[in-house]
């Protein structure tokens, strides 16, 4: 949802001399580069499970383990077990890369964080199932 910057005023007079341009911004924006670093010293295993949940079917919503180990089985060809997935979402939420909402559920811990990820990573092909290519 995109937001408006606010423009102050002092006196009825807008700050500064000429005509300012407001620009829209989308909400959270900013936070997700700020992510960055953290995925860079991320493995790629770990990086292959958030990319595995940002493919889900809402992934800016909360998931499970369950939905997670589906979609890996349905994507790659070296899948998750859930035990694994579990050990991996909890080391994510030390990193501050996911967020654990209550039992059993998880949601990136940025809402576009989801979308940072299908930009700028895939894995090598070598990983894909042979059917999702």
């Amino acid at each position: 949802m995109p937001v408006a910057i606010d423009v102050g005023e002092r006196d009825g007079a807008a700050w500064g001399e000429g005509v300012l341009e407001v620009a829209l911004v989308q909400r959270d924006a900013l936070p997700v580069h700020a992510q960055a670093a953290r995925w860079a010293k991320m493995t790629d295993r770990q990086r292959e499970l958030l990319w595995v949940a940002a493919h889900l079917e809402h992934p800016d919503e909360e998931f499970t383990i369950q939905e997670l180990t589906a979609e890996a089985k349905r994507l790659l060809a070296d899948a998750f077990s859930p035990s694994h997935a579990n050990q991996m979402l909890a080391n994510l939420v030390e990193r501050g890369m996911i967020y654990k909402n209550r039992f059993g559920w998880y949601s990136f811990a940025v809402s576009l964080l989801g979308r940072f990820i299908l930009r700028t990573y895939a894995p090598a092909s070598a990983t894909f199932r042979a059917e999702a290519r």
